[in-house]
């Protein structure tokens, strides 16, 4: 799925990270990009019936927790109906499971977006000088949102910080 790409084209998932409620897939018009994804899917063995739970945490941080069937019509509706609590359940369930595989006990630190947006930059390979630029902010205010980020990751270096942030999944590549 990553490999190949899929996450640019799903239909679902961009539906999913764009909601709140839980939704069912027949609601979601599937675009021609996705098309060959979705013929993949279906010879790997994913049914055709699905219904996805958007999950949102208190810090912000979004998953989609997704069913899918070979159940179609009156019958799927009837399940989804009789079982949309507990899928719901379920899915925040996993999601506290995954983030304490991810951060273990501990909550990540909570970075600010420009604070994230600089580390990430720094994780590129530019300067405080060459951020501030990018980000139309002073390169005074580019050190003091990357001290404010080493702050909040409990490190001595940026470097350190970088790494952290990018290990913590905060920042990406």
């Amino acid at each position: 799925y990553l490999l190949a790409g899929y996450v640019k084209v799903d239909s679902i998932a961009r539906e999913g990270f764009g909601r709140i409620l839980p939704f069912d897939w027949s609601e979601v018009e599937i675009g021609a990009e996705a098309m060959p994804m979705m013929r993949d899917a279906l010879e790997h063995g994913l049914g055709s019936s699905g219904y996805s739970v958007p999950i949102i945490d208190r810090h912000g941080r979004r998953a989609l927790f997704s069913i899918n069937g070979t159940t179609t019509g009156d019958d799927w509706q009837a399940f989804v109906c009789a079982n949309q609590a507990s899928l719901a359940e379920v899915g925040h369930a996993i999601h506290r499971v995954a983030l304490r595989e991810l951060y273990g006990d501990d909550e990540p630190p909570q970075l600010s977006a420009r604070e994230r947006e600089v580390l990430m930059w720094t994780a590129r390979g530019k300067d405080y000088k060459a951020v501030g630029l990018i980000l139309g902010i002073s390169h005074h205010t580019t050190k003091a949102y990357l001290k404010s980020a080493r702050y909040k990751l409990d490190c001595t270096t940026i470097a350190q910080a970088v790494a952290k942030a990018l290990s913590l999944r905060l920042i990406s590549e």
